[in-house]
């Protein structure tokens, strides 16, 4: 995987504008269960109208849960184990979801 960090509290635009640029196949995000529900939904919801619609949203931490994203996680061990398993689509180039 190539990663790019772009840093924390970056704002959807920002988020958006890099992935763009990179030609990401996912944007991962973290959202704290202690950020404020509304602006949590407000970044996702702002994240799917300037993603292209194969660039997929992966989301994890505590104020992920229940938010519109292409995976949620739980916890770290469940984001690891999704990568592992999509190591050689990803590889491939293949972004089509399972």
């Amino acid at each position: 995987y190539k990663v790019v960090f772009i840093g924390p509290d970056s704002p959807p635009n920002s988020v958006a504008a890099a992935a763009n640029e990179g030609g990401a196949a996912a944007v991962c995000l973290s959202m704290s269960v202690f950020s404020a529900r509304e602006d949590n939904e407000q970044t996702v919801e702002r994240l799917h109208q300037l993603l292209p619609d194969n660039t997929e949203l992966w989301l994890g931490g505590g104020g992920a849960e229940g938010l519109e994203a292409s995976h949620t996680f739980r916890d770290f061990e469940a984001f690891s184990e999704f990568l592992g398993s999509r190591l050689t689509q990803m590889r491939s180039g293949d972004r089509q979801t399972p």
